[in-house]
């Protein structure tokens, strides 16, 4: 059973929930904690895979790696031509990229996954939620950076499925571009 409940949509992101999350994924002291966020869409914001926000978050108690803005993705809220079994391949093949994938395997910009959350039964209530860090605008190549990474758990977490077995090796990380500003 994961601790936070998945978010349907960017108007359920309150500074609570995210404080629940990033004290769960390490990102937050025990006593930190979100003191406001901002969010805007990014694009038209929905998609066919998901809808996209951008968020800026201010804390309280943030560790030095916490992210200060980044991408939420969630699962299409509005009716899509794609099949219902497509969008859920999507969402395991992509939670596979951000979890078992390392930019040395493919050398592919790959965005840091601060959280990776699903409720994905085969009937009923279907939703997922990204949380990832924000490349900048496409028309700009990103510098891979190596870091030390975060000791951290696997970074998806799927509810009602065994959580994927994922590769923890050196982390990448890449410039910050604009819109996070």
């Amino acid at each position: 059973r994961l601790p936070v409940r998945v978010l349907r949509s960017a108007e359920e992101l309150t500074p609570e929930w995210l404080t629940e999350v990033f004290r769960w994924r390490g990102y937050l002291e025990p006593a930190g904690r979100v003191l406001s966020l901002r969010q805007r869409r990014l694009g038209e914001g929905q998609g066919a895979f998901g809808d996209l926000q951008l968020i800026h978050a201010e804390y309280d108690g943030a560790r030095e790696h916490a992210p200060s803005c980044f991408v939420a993705k969630f699962s299409p809220q509005k009716a899509v031509d794609v099949p219902r079994v497509a969008v859920r391949a999507a969402f395991t093949n992509e939670a596979h990229f951000y979890n078992d994938f390392a930019v040395e395997d493919g050398g592919l910009a790959r965005p840091e996954c601060y959280a990776c959350l699903a409720q994905l039964p085969i009937t009923g209530d279907f939703r997922f939620l990204f949380l990832l860090e924000f490349l900048g605008a496409s028309d700009r190549p990103a510098v891979p950076q190596p870091r030390e990474p975060p000791k951290r758990q696997s970074r998806c977490h799927v509810h009602d499925r065994r959580e994927p077995r994922g590769r923890h090796g050196p982390a990448t990380s890449y410039t910050r571009m604009d819109g996070c500003g």
